[in-house]
């Protein structure tokens, strides 16, 4: 793999998303990660950094926990309450499900794009400051879902599980924007030992209902000096509101 680092840095910088294939086991895994940045640590984390993503019936029911079911999840970015979330989600795949479990990915580059010239009242929801409060119990969240970064660019944050809140009247907006993101929705599954690594600040991501033991190992990674945050927005026409 590290033949490969080079052209794997530039296809996350300019597309945000890649998958690496034949990895074998953990401890490359954890080499790999660290190659592109620091890693993440956090409450559901290990020492390593790594997390089980996998069915754990004690957590499942719990606010903010859904990951942890065999249920489908909605469009999602992680660490949603936290100032400044971490640039990269890397997904290596343990055990595949018996059935489902498919990834499901949303450019939000695309997305924001697309609705910044079709639905602007949906933009403007966007990148307006006081729309949203994501709260974990550990972290609050209140700002912008599309939001600027340092060097011009753009970010995006969404949620829409036990740990995200919307005003009553600004949920028929949240349900055109998830039904817009699956207009650019990509699927695909994961095969053993195989690793999807992702922009967390451009790709929403999501999954399928599964059955079966699928587990995921989640590593969450701060961005190395390689990589520069953020994404544009293709003939944006709107001015982000106050």
């Amino acid at each position: 793999m590290s033949d490969a680092t080079e052209a794997i840095q530039k296809t996350l910088q300019t597309e945000g998303a890649c998958i690496i294939s034949s990895i074998s086991g953990e401890d490359q895994y954890i080499s790999f990660c660290r190659i592109l940045g620091e890693i993440y640590a956090h409450r559901d984390s290990a020492s390593n950094g790594i997390t089980p993503v996998s069915h754990n019936q004690k957590q499942e029911k719990m606010p903010g926990f859904s990951g942890f079911s065999q249920d489908s999840l909605e469009f999602h970015t992680d660490r949603s309450t936290v100032e400044t979330p971490p640039a990269f989600v890397a997904l290596y795949s343990a055990s595949p499900a018996l059935a489902g479990g498919y990834s499901r990915l949303v450019d939000g580059a695309k997305l924001c794009s697309f609705l910044s010239k079709q639905d602007p009242d949906a933009f403007a929801f966007l990148t307006s400051s006081h729309r949203c409060i994501y709260d974990d119990s550990q972290f609050i969240y209140r700002g912008p879902l599309l939001y600027s970064t340092l060097n011009g660019k753009y970010g995006i944050r969404f949620r829409c599980d036990g740990n995200g809140y919307y005003s009553f009247n600004d949920l028929p907006i949240v349900a055109r924007i998830i039904n817009c993101a699956r207009k650019f929705e990509h699927s695909l599954v994961l095969e053993k030992d195989q690793a999807l690594i992702i922009n967390n600040e451009r790709w929403l991501h999501g999954r399928t209902a599964f059955q079966g033991d699928r587990s995921l190992l989640r590593i969450l990674l701060k961005p190395g000096s390689w990589f520069s945050r953020g994404f544009e927005i293709e003939n944006l026409n709107f001015i982000e509101a106050a």
